[in-house]
């Protein structure tokens, strides 16, 4: 699924009326980044951004869920690049998103806390801040820049993020159903506890473990 970037700048946003809905509904917006088919981050496609712009990404149009995600920052950075605000969706089943700052895709980092986002992102340094709001804009913000690299020219810095679909006692709540040693079909009457074949337009319940 295609890696989606959208010019998110705010004066960008005014010249559309102001409306972000009707914008980002807008797909002659979006741009493209395909990447290659594969686990390991090495084969795949770098993505470029022009620094000090802000920009709203996600995976496909809806914005695909995801257990885990890693963004590497380019070890090109310079101390006085300016930053690039990257906005990303809060999907819908993540309860939580924990954000972990490390070097080199390593994940033993040091985790972020939430943050408030300022006006002033000038002093910002790589990962501030991280943000949920949830009643308002269920929206994660990043910032990057290269302010607080470690001097060494082959160590990339990470943001390790890890969703979560459910935190504390909702765990408990998760009862696990053993699939059927067998297969049913639509188009047989008896599959079903009815008796009959759906009819077309009926409202159908396919049971866990089936």
């Amino acid at each position: 699924m295609g890696f989606k970037i959208v010019r998110y700048d705010d004066e960008t946003i005014a010249e559309y009326g102001g409306n972000k809905t009707e914008y980002l509904a807008d797909k002659s917006h979006y741009g493209t980044m395909v990447y290659k088919k594969s686990l390991d981050p090495s084969n795949g496609w770098a993505t470029p951004f022009v620094t000090g712009h802000k920009y709203k990404i996600h995976w496909g149009y809806t914005g695909l869920d995801y257990e885990e995600m890693i963004i590497d920052a380019s070890e090109r950075w310079e101390d006085w690049d300016k930053s690039i605000y990257l906005v990303h969706n809060w999907t819908d089943v993540r309860q939580a998103i924990d954000f972990k700052i490390g070097i080199n895709g390593k994940t033993n980092g040091w985790l972020k806390d939430n943050n408030t986002i300022s006006s002033d992102t000038t002093n910002y340094t790589f990962g501030d801040h991280i943000v949920y709001n949830d009643t308002e804009t269920r929206e994660t913000h990043i910032i990057i820049n290269g302010k607080n690299q470690s001097g060494n020219p082959y160590e990339e810095q990470t943001i390790y993020m890890k969703g979560h679909r459910c935190v504390g006692a909702c765990n408990e709540k998760i009862v696990e159903v053993p699939t059927e040693d067998r297969v049913r079909y639509w188009n047989v009457s008896t599959d079903w506890p009815s008796g009959k074949v759906p009819e077309e337009g009926e409202d159908v319940h396919v049971e866990s473990g089936w």
